[in-house]
This record gives structure tokens, C-alpha cells and sequence, in this order.
């Protein structure tokens, strides 16, 4: 639901506290939900996106995920869609990642969210609720979401919303071991 601009730059040598000019710039259509559809895609499953997106930069997120070939039916919400930044070192192998936030969202807008991939995804097979969620996502409205959804619902998610996806009963869920420890705290 947090969709992100993923940009990339390459440094070489790269330190912190110094000016550098990128040897090359890439940005795409991000996020871990992004990143997941990209893959179904390459093994050829037809793929329908869902998410926030907010102003200048959610337009621009949903335009370059259209070019890429994706079909999207995106909530707009007020704000801008985050940025997530890496740094990619080719010398030394290295990449610093810095993520954004991304736009505050409300019950009432995670309520628009559900109504728009309720109507978009009807006839899916499966659903994919993939990465973080935006500031201010009450995580009843997260629960709601899955349980409304009427077909195989599978998440990857960590923390708090992951104990929540949990209780609400998903079809499965992906954790790697430190998302499986604060699962298994929880309980």
C-alpha cells in the first residue's frame, strides 16, 4: 500500500559526508508491492496494482508503472508519494538505502482503498498485500482490508502490522526469521 519512487544512484567510492556525482540515475515504480508484481510479471502472470499514491510525484509513480507495463488502479490520498534513495557502490559492493515514509493516511482513506481494489480485483485469483504501511494507517483499517478481500490473500509485511495481518487471517504470509521472532513473541 506504500508505494515509493526507487531511486538509484551509482557512486563510486561513496562515504558519507562528501560531494559526489553520480556516474548514473535510474528511478522506478517501487516498493515492496511493486517489487513483487515485477516478478509475477516476468513469469508471466497478468498482474493488477493497487496503492497510495499522493501528488506530483504519486502522478509520476503511476506513469512510469503504466510504461513499464503494469496496469494500476491507485487510491489518491493528500501528500506526495515517497522517494526511497540508494546509494550503490560498485567498487566497493556496497549500497545505502534510505527510505521515505511516505504521505499520512486515514481510516477514511484506507475505507477508498478497500472499495477501489474490492471493484479492481474482483475476479483475482490471489492478493498480494506486500511491504509497509503509510503514517497513520490504523491497523484495524489494515485488517479490515485483508478480511474484506474474497479471495487467496497473502501478505509480507513486519512489526506491528505483521502481528495484525496475522490475527486477521490471511491465506498465508511470508516472514523472513526476524519477522518470524516478533511473530512468535507476540504469541
Amino acid at each position: 500500500p506504500n508505494a515509493a519512487l526507487d531511486r538509484t544512484v551509482v557512486v563510486p567510492d561513496f562515504a558519507a559526508g562528501a560531494v559526489y556525482r553520480a556516474q548514473q540515475v535510474s528511478v522506478v515504480a517501487g516498493g515492496k508491492g511493486m517489487n513483487v508484481a515485477r516478478a509475477l510479471q516476468i513469469f508471466g502472470s497478468q498482474v493488477l496494482c493497487t496503492g497510495f499514491i499522493a501528488g506530483p510525484s504519486g502522478k509520476f509513480f503511476a506513469d512510469i508503472a503504466e510504461a513499464e507495463g503494469f496496469i494500476g488502479k491507485w487510491t489518491n490520498v493528500a501528500g506526495d508519494t515517497r522517494t526511497c534513495t540508494s546509494i550503490a557502490d560498485p567498487n566497493l559492493g556496497e549500497t545505502t538505502v534510505v527510505n521515505e515514509p511516505g504521505p499520512t493516511v486515514t481510516a477514511a482513506d484506507w475505507q477508498i482503498l478497500q472499495s477501489d481494489t474490492l471493484n479492481a480485483a474482483a475476479d483475482a485469483a490471489y492478493i498480494c498485500i506486500s511491504g509497509s504501511l503509510p503514517p497513520g494507517s490504523p491497523l484495524d483499517s489494515f485488517t479490515s482490508f485483508i478480511q474484506a478481500m474474497p479471495n487467496n490473500v497473502w501478505v509480507d509485511t513486519s512489526g506491528a502490522p505483521l502481528i495484525a495481518a496475522v490475527a486477521a487471517g490471511p491465506t498465508g504470509i511470508k516472514v523472513n526469521h526476524l519477522e518470524a521472532s516478533v511473530i512468535t513473541e507476540y504469541q
